[in-house]
């Protein structure tokens, strides 16, 4: 569970990092692919930030490269797998899971 938190802090973290260069800076995927591409050269190389990167250079079906519904869609698919593994955790071992099972769903 503790691997979980902070792969759900990193994620949060991300969409943070993504939402204000995207909303204030009004970057496009394109730039957005070289930012995220060279903060993985550093100090903050990790595979999340590399899948990050190339989500930016994949097209949607118009060819211009806004994946926000597909990246809206894959975390809700992954929230719900992640519920009904923790509903099922708790139905088969009762409420000795309660401290355990948590949902940190992002913020943004």
């Amino acid at each position: 569970m503790v691997h979980n938190g902070i792969e759900y802090g990193d994620m949060q973290l991300i969409a943070k990092a993504y939402d204000v260069p995207k909303s204030v800076s009004k970057l496009s995927n394109e730039e957005l692919r070289n930012v995220f591409s060279e903060w993985n050269k550093g100090e903050l190389l990790s595979f999340l930030i590399d899948i990050t990167a190339d989500i930016f250079s994949i097209k949607d079906d118009k060819g211009e490269g806004c994946v926000y519904e597909g990246l809206i869609q894959a975390f809700c698919g992954l929230t719900f797998v992640y519920v009904l593994l923790g509903l099922n955790g708790h139905l088969a071992y009762g409420d000795q899971t309660l401290d355990i099972v948590t949902l940190n769903l992002p913020q943004c």
